[in-house]
């Protein structure tokens, strides 16, 4: 058959969904997809002719799981249901390629690894992943003997939430609170991060209102100098004041005459320091919003809807507490309500709180890591007019910088082979962090033996088992507010096997196209790239992404495809007849009527 006549067209690697499997006999059937809900855990089950071949793995940005079952086929026939669960936004269960069945979950948030349950059972073969979406994990950080940073992070029916507080002895001489002012003006903006590293401060927190254009909206003392009242036109909103002597009020204070006096009627004297925000949380160990006393509420700046919240508290144990909450990807929606912000502080044992600043204002930052904003945020800080920051004399032990190796960084894509991922973590003075620090590991495309451990002299490691998904992975691993991540590959093995079959035909006069898609598989069942193969006379080759479609023209009789590749047995495809479409009948000219 003349080259000329016969056109290429290469598709994504992804884009296959719509092929039939080339002979049933070579590939494993899936038989049945069934979907089960026991509590909170969604089952999803494959059942197969024959035990599956199959992996499970996640990608991110966005956040998806994967699994997949190898050497399969999903017969067109066969029922399909959608799973549905609060954390899911869609799923897709499809034929991928020409031996490979892929069910893709779509999810709102990531799902810890530890979360996901894989098994491979027999009587019948199936496939079972038991999803739990719902967890709640607890870290405890040192960040020095005067400083203790708690990060918890948890998802339940109502989303997710990272919860993060500093807290620290108010009596310990070593460590002080600061006003910090952008830019060191009262006109201008400036991330939390800058202020954090442009004044030496171990840990800093976005502090309260502010006009768009910069300034603070609210009472501003710092170094004992009042540089902003609180605004004239609005009722007294709560802030914090620290005495000389290290004492900590909440109160709704007003600044009258040059002098701070609070709604009781106290004057507040001797303030070394002061920062507006409100309403006020609690009080006496039990919840008391004042939102409506502060124009918070409905009647005025409606705060109270859930989103991203920023408090400070003082705790019955004698420590300042400083917290943040985020959702996953934004803190304008995601969050928590007032009354939820103080039965957390509650919780934490406090005493006396108060709110500043939040939804997109939100920030934490340990060290200048960023450490308050959710894991999906694509904005991860928003400048703003004052912080609220910690200066701590103790020596700093808090994870600062983290190498992070992969000891083979190029595997077979087998499915099978492993290797080490060493992650050594330091703090800021270049000494190993205190044993017992939590580390996180996670990636895309990687499959990992433990997804949280601790640091041990220094050291964290876990395994690494390769996939059957040539191409790259990726390994991250998170160790307080550091950060590192490591790439590795999967590479593909020998040509081992060369498939074929018709996806689709169509007219085109005088005859027919025939679509076929071709694939070649390695000795682990993956499609291979760069692969030459022969067809009609002519020469091909797969490109990268292992997949390739022919457009064949035949006789509408129809007609055999042959494909070949060096090496491999040859695959005939049988192309059936076709009819040419009828023509359409022409309408009577107006004068023949």
């Amino acid at each position: 058959m003349p080259r000329a006549f016969v056109r290429t067209l290469c598709l994504l690697s992804l884009a296959l969904g719509l092929l039939a499997p080339v002979r049933a006999d070579e590939l494993n059937r899936v038989t049945l997809v069934r979907i089960g809900q026991h509590g909170d855990t969604l089952r999803l089950v494959l059942e197969t002719e024959s035990a599956p071949v199959c992996q499970v793995y996640q990608r991110s940005k966005p956040e998806r799981l994967v699994f997949e079952v190898v050497g399969a086929e999903l017969p067109d026939s066969l029922r399909r249901p959608t799973p549905r669960a609060p954390w899911l936004l869609s799923s897709n269960l499809q034929q991928e390629n020409l031996s490979r069945v892929r069910w893709t979950l779509n999810l709102r948030e990531r799902i810890p690894a530890s979360q996901i349950k894989t098994e491979v059972l027999d009587n019948p073969p199936r496939l079972v992943v038991d999803i739990d979406p719902y967890y709640a994990r607890e870290e405890t950080i040192s960040l020095s003997s005067g400083l203790k940073w708690i990060r918890r992070e948890a998802a339940n029916s109502t989303g997710y939430l990272l919860w993060n507080d500093v807290s620290y002895a108010l009596d310990d001489p070593k460590v002080r609170l600061d006003v910090g002012l952008a830019q060191n003006r009262l006109d201008a903006r400036e991330t939390v991060s800058s202020m954090v590293r442009r004044t030496g401060a171990r840990v800093g927190i976005n502090g309260g209102y502010f006009a768009t254009s910069g300034g603070p909206l609210g009472l501003v003392v710092k170094e004992g100098k009042l540089l902003t009242p609180h605004v004239g036109r609005r009722p007294p909103r709560t802030a914090l004041a620290q005495t000389r002597d290290r004492k900590v009020s909440f109160s709704r204070i007003a600044a009258r005459g040059g002098k701070l006096v609070s709604t009781d009627g106290n004057t507040w004297t001797d303030v070394l320091l002061a920062l507006g925000g409100g309403p006020q949380l609690v009080h006496r160990g039990a919840i008391a919003l004042t939102t409506e006393q502060e124009a918070l509420g409905r009647s005025g700046n409606d705060i109270t809807r859930s989103c991203g919240r920023t408090a400070l508290a003082t705790t019955r144990d004698g420590r300042m507490l400083l917290a943040t909450a985020a959702g996953w990807r934004d803190t304008h929606t995601q969050g928590l309500r007032l009354e939820e912000l103080a039965s957390r502080l509650i919780r934490r044992g406090a005493v006396e709180a108060m709110n500043l600043d939040g939804g997109a204002s939100v920030d934490m930052v340990i060290g200048g890591d960023v450490v308050g904003s959710g894991p999906g945020s694509t904005t991860r800080e928003k400048p703003v007019a004052t912080a609220l920051l910690v200066h701590d004399e103790h020596p700093a032990t808090y994870p600062e910088s983290i190498q992070l190796s992969v000891e083979e960084s190029s595997l077979p894509a087998d499915g099978s082979s492993k290797t080490r991922v060493v992650a050594e973590v330091t703090a800021p003075g270049g000494q190993s962090v205190p044993d017992g620090t939590p580390i996180r590991f996670l990636g895309d495309r990687v499959r990992l033996s433990a997804y949280a451990t601790t640091v041990k002299e220094g050291r964290a490691s876990v395994e690494l088992t390769s996939l059957r998904l040539p191409g790259p992975g990726l390994v991250k691993v998170e160790c307080g507010g550091a950060r590192a991540e490591e790439s590795l590959c999967y590479q593909a093995g020998s040509p081992r096997r060369l498939r074929a079959d018709l996806v689709r035909q169509r007219y085109q006069a005088p005859g027919q196209l025939a679509v076929v898609a071709v694939q070649v598989d390695d000795e682990w069942g993956n499609p291979m790239g760069s692969v030459p193969i022969r067809c009609a006379e002519s020469d091909f080759q797969i490109p990268t992404d292992g997949s390739l479609q022919l457009e064949i023209p035949l006789e509408l009789k129809g007609g055999t495809v042959t494909i070949e590749s060096a090496g491999l047995s040859s695959v005939t495809v049988t192309v059936g007849a076709m009819e040419a479409p009828l023509a359409p009948s022409p309408s009577p000219s107006p004068k023949a009527r």
